[in-house]
């Protein structure tokens, strides 16, 4: 079912700002803009879902969940956008409303997406549920990872640190690693060969993946989202 009208119109707000810092990998011209966007998405991974946060080159890696027992479920996605380029009817880095769609670099690839990840696990975190289901058939073929703790607990935890489950925690049962690519666009594979080669060595990738779920790819329709 769709976002809660708060949650949108926050939703909403974030990509406006995320849409007004041109984070072109590829200009030169735009590098204290790339170190300006990745803050950004920092800073709201730290807000939104209380997660632990550290910064590698160009990507950003930030976990919510540190129980060894518990899976492991990463999300990819990527921060960088291409220059606009010519034909553009509006400001590409202004976000508008139009004819019942969103216009501004970055809301299809991948900015949106980004967020649209930030706010599904921010949501699931949230919501309180007697029982629990990760990734469950729903009888049509469909399956959902059902993330669910109790109302307004958020959890975080340093790396390397052994902390006893605090309310709700137990209910989450995953844990949860955003991989954020900030040279997707330029091709640069090492810069995340190397956020994923510490993240592994300073115990971030610790317990067993289950699941690595990609929401940037070719779009199947407007109902449906790319993953």
């Amino acid at each position: 079912d769709s976002l809660a009208a708060p949650d949108r119109s926050r939703l909403l707000t974030l990509l406006a700002e995320f849409i007004a810092i041109p984070t072109v990998s590829s200009d030169p011209a735009c590098v204290q803009d790339m170190q300006r966007g990745a803050v950004w998405i920092a800073r709201q991974l730290e807000e939104q879902l209380g997660c632990t946060v550290r910064v590698s080159g160009r990507c950003i890696v930030a976990r919510c969940g540190w129980d060894d027992q518990k899976p492991l479920v990463v999300l990819y996605s990527h921060y960088d956008v291409v220059a606009p380029g010519q034909g553009w009817s509006t400001d590409p880095w202004h976000l508008t409303a139009a004819d019942g769609y969103l216009y501004g670099r970055g809301v299809v690839d991948n900015k949106g997406p980004l967020l649209a990840q930030i706010f599904a696990v921010r949501r699931l975190l949230r919501r309180r549920a007697q029982h629990i289901r990760a990734f469950e058939d729903d009888g049509e073929g469909e399956y959902m990872l059902c993330l669910q703790a109790e109302q307004g607990k958020e959890e975080t935890s340093p790396p390397r640190v052994e902390t006893p489950a605090r309310p709700g925690e137990e209910g989450c049962p995953v844990n949860v690693l955003f991989l954020v690519d900030g040279g997707e666009e330029v091709g640069d594979v090492e810069g995340v060969r190397n956020a994923i080669r510490e993240a592994r060595e300073d115990g971030w990738l610790r317990g067993q993946i289950s699941g690595i779920l990609v929401n940037n790819s070719s779009w199947i329709d407007d109902e449906r989202p790319c993953i």
